[in-house]
């Protein structure tokens, strides 16, 4: 009796750890979004600003259908390598439907470049919040996530990179 408690304990522990290691990737078993965070908006802001990486695990390149937030009445991509960041909405709506991930790849939405934009917010955002959001690709599904917001996790606090 007491070596079946021990085994349990050990195999809840050990899964336990496997959880935690996990937490910041969660796969569809073809594709995984790592690293997910929104910036705390400004008091009275209605747009805040998230980022990403997914990884492509299969050799078949994907396709982003949608990216979608019930916290937002959109989520479009700004891109700041991509022309002017002002442009029309259909053309950022464009270019998240658009938007390849390659196969054994990852693609970037890191701060200064390629980014997304929750837009007309229906609650604030505080650090601390976790936002659902769900991630549709042409051949992995729909991926659902909660996306912590939170401040720039890269940067310690005398302001250096841990890159």
């Amino acid at each position: 009796m007491r070596f079946s408690v021990k085994v349990g304990v050990a195999v809840g522990l050990t899964l336990g750890s496997i959880a935690a290691l996990a937490f910041d990737a969660r796969p569809t078993g073809r594709l995984a979004v790592l690293a997910a965070w929104i910036r705390p908006p400004s008091t009275g802001a209605t747009k805040a600003t998230g980022y990403i990486k997914i990884r492509n695990m299969s050799g078949e390149a994907d396709r982003i259908l949608a990216i979608e937030s019930p916290a937002a009445e959109r989520v479009t991509v700004n891109d700041a390598g991509q022309g002017d960041r002002h442009e029309p909405e259909k053309q950022k709506s464009e270019l998240l439907r658009g938007l390849e991930v390659p196969g054994l790849a990852t693609v970037l939405f890191p701060p200064s470049g390629r980014d997304l934009a929750f837009l007309g917010l229906k609650a604030p955002l505080r650090e601390g919040d976790e936002v659902p959001v769900t991630v549709t690709f042409e051949r992995g599904g729909a991926l659902e996530l909660f996306i912590p917001v939170r401040r720039d996790p890269t940067a310690d606090t005398q302001g250096q990179s841990l890159n």
